[in-house]
């Protein structure tokens, strides 16, 4: 309805009443296009706006957690490159889009205008490094062995799945001792500990067949 309503205005302040029974069909149709393009137009500006408002707005206004932030303004200022944050103490504007790893630097190595004691207890606000740290050769030994079974069992595994009748003769010696059959071996996945965890587990449950079926 509303753009029937600016083709007939346009219509009535481009020619003459008298003028405008005349018009053909497709010169309306042409006229109807055009008006539906530029309020399409207008719809999207006025969408892409409200938009970019509200982007602006919540990046304004969002809560921040980190202590960093008790030393830069809650609210960040526009630059040509992006919102910046603004150090309380110098004024200096940091990028934040990486996080607030520079904000962290700048306050506790940087700002000339902090204060030492601010600038200690913002310091010690960061995690601390591990101090006194001694190398330990049998743990280090120890967990190369668990790392290496794990390899070796992982590999053993492998092995018996990959063929039909590498199966059968787990299953064999599985029945002989006394172990419930299998119709496949379950295979970890190396970075999720949790199915590590469950090969290991039935491993030793069939650990007697493993040892016969490798020998």
């Amino acid at each position: 309805m509303f753009i029937w309503i600016i083709m007939l205005d346009y219509l009535g302040t481009q020619f003459e009443p008298s003028f405008s029974a005349q018009f053909e069909p497709s010169f309306l149709y042409i006229v109807v296009i055009r008006v539906a393009c530029n309020l399409a137009c207008f719809l999207n500006m006025s969408t892409n706006a409200s938009r970019s408002s509200n982007d602006s707005h919540s990046t304004q206004t969002r809560v921040r957690r980190s202590k960093v932030w008790e030393y830069f303004g809650q609210n960040l200022v526009e630059a040509d490159d992006g919102f910046k944050a603004v150090c309380k103490y110098c004024e200096i504007h940091l990028s934040t889009k990486s996080g607030t790893s520079s904000l962290r630097t700048h306050i506790s190595h940087h700002c000339h205008a902090i204060g030492e004691v601010d600038r200690k207890r913002f310091v010690a606000t960061l995690k601390k490094p591990i101090e006194n740290f001694v190398f330990d050769p049998q743990l280090c030994r120890q967990r190369m062995i668990i790392h290496e079974g794990i390899k070796k069992i992982r590999e053993l595994l492998k092995h018996i799945d990959s063929s039909p009748s590498r199966i059968q003769a787990f299953n064999q010696i599985a029945m002989v001792n006394g172990l419930p059959t299998k119709c496949g071996i379950a295979l970890d996945i190396p970075n999720r500990w949790n199915s590590t965890f469950k090969m290991v587990r039935e491993a030793l449950t069939y650990k007697v067949v493993l040892n016969s079926y490798a020998n």
